[in-house]
């Protein structure tokens, strides 16, 4: 069956970072960026002709840019508001201020449950998350005050060799914090990224394995909402269901993502995959069924490891 539009929308409002992930593609691209009066042009544009249920705005880091609670006034205005949707914003988290948690805050309550955060976090250990990214004390106080705002937001973490015997304690300690919802993400080639960093980063199957089975057990009176998303195994594990339920990717089937400069692609690692761009075609051009059909054959290996370079 072919959807009319896609769930959800990542555009990615800057490449700028302030951080080197070595997973992430943001530094693989000019550092060009949409001003704050085109990015609310192209969301007016996905709402009426996409009619998607949320849109979330992507980096990058999206606190680099000046203006960016400029944006996420009008997206809680226009978006959430205005169009009824759900609208996130994901970040590393090391660049928040108190003043801009603190209006977040604002924003949030005035939301009504329809705004949220996403923090990158790949571990609660420092030097771990240091390893991976970077930043770790400027994380941590971000997230707690976030919790002290009464702020809700997802931790996401990504699932790597050097993280994955750690996860367990991570999301407890996380718990402990009062933090409610984890999102594990799998690990996925960038552009910047050579064969033996790729296999080095790999978390091994029966870590993954030893991984899946312990959440499994977690999923038992913890107070931590745990969305797990891989190439290897996809679960949704929560206080009330207690049991998973299974999907698969959603690049070009129910998501797609938008470049700095418009392009449109079907997830933020194929980079090349440009279908359109945002700013001059229209939807028909954008989600057409042929364009996507590769995408929806599940016979065929997970797209980023059909296209991604050098793997």
């Amino acid at each position: 069956m072919f959807i009319k539009g896609p769930i959800d929308i990542g555009i990615e409002i800057t490449s700028r970072c302030n951080l080197d992930c070595p997973y992430c593609y943001s530094s693989d691209e000019n550092h060009f960026e949409l001003s704050s009066h085109e990015i609310e042009g192209i969301t007016e544009k996905i709402i009426k002709e996409l009619h998607p249920f949320e849109i979330s705005y992507e980096g990058g880091e999206p606190f680099i840019r000046k203006d960016i609670m400029e944006l996420i006034r009008w997206g809680v205005e226009n978006i959430c508001l205005g169009a009824g949707l759900g609208f996130s914003v994901l970040t590393n988290g090391s660049l928040l201020t108190t003043d801009q948690i603190r209006e977040i805050s604002i924003l949030q309550r005035k939301a009504k449950g329809l705004f949220t955060l996403q923090i990158s976090l790949d571990s609660t250990e420092k030097n771990i998350h240091n390893q991976l990214r970077g930043l770790f004390k400027e994380t941590m106080e971000s997230i707690k005050n976030l919790i002290n705002y009464k702020i809700d937001f997802v931790v996401g973490m990504v699932i790597t060799s050097i993280n994955i015997s750690h996860i367990i304690h991570d999301i407890e300690r996380l718990s402990s914090l009062k933090v409610k919802r984890v999102l594990l993400m799998n690990m996925m080639p960038s552009y910047k990224m050579n064969q033996k960093q790729y296999w080095y980063l790999k978390p091994h199957p029966r870590a993954l394995k030893n991984l899946f089975s312990q959440i499994t057990l977690l999923s038992q009176g913890k107070k931590v909402g745990l969305i797990i998303e891989g190439p290897y195994r996809s679960a949704n594990i929560s206080r009330k269901a207690q049991t998973l339920k299974y999907k698969g990717c959603s690049a070009g089937v129910l998501r797609l993502a938008i470049k700095p400069n418009g392009d449109v692609i079907p997830c933020s690692m194929l980079r090349d995959w440009v279908i359109a761009n945002v700013l001059r075609d229209r939807t028909q051009k954008i989600w057409r069924e042929e364009v996507w059909n590769e995408f929806r054959n599940k016979d065929k290996l997970l797209c980023y490891e059909r296209y991604a370079p050098a793997f």
